[in-house]
């Protein structure tokens, strides 16, 4: 691990937060029976987002477009692969893509606000002054 990288950060907002994004986005079909989805989806879904934060944090992905894109992907092929694992009965294609759009924008606001910044390189003509 990278010292300056907040592996723990990552790690702990990944597991929590993505979770209950994801329940908001499932719970938008059903109206008012939204807070027992956003449950369910907390307690199902924190496995798979563990192991998304602990992906993203071992490969030190930052918030550049490359890293938002691969933690996009990432999360919401778990997220499909756990609701098919859990319930084969949502291997419908009209509720999988529902899971499939709903994963990807969870995915898309946790990148976009839990992974750290880039990593700016110093300038190439920038040169450090000892003698001061």
């Amino acid at each position: 691990m990278k010292p300056n990288y907040p592996t723990a950060r990552v790690i702990a907002l990944y597991t929590l937060l993505t979770p209950i994004l994801f329940g908001i986005g499932m719970g938008l079909p059903l109206g008012a029976l939204m807070l027992p989805v956003v449950l369910a989806s907390l307690l199902y879904g924190v496995l798979p987002a563990l192991a998304c934060g602990i992906w993203l944090a071992a490969w030190c992905t930052r918030g550049t477009r490359w890293g938002r894109l691969h933690a996009v992907v990432l999360c919401t092929a778990m997220a499909v692969g756990a609701t098919l694992w859990l319930d084969k009965s949502v291997a419908q294609l009209d509720w999988l893509v529902w899971v499939a759009l709903s994963g990807g924008a969870a995915a898309m606001m946790a990148a976009w606000c839990f992974l750290p910044a880039p990593w700016v390189a110093p300038a190439a003509g920038e040169v450090r002054d000892e003698t001061v």
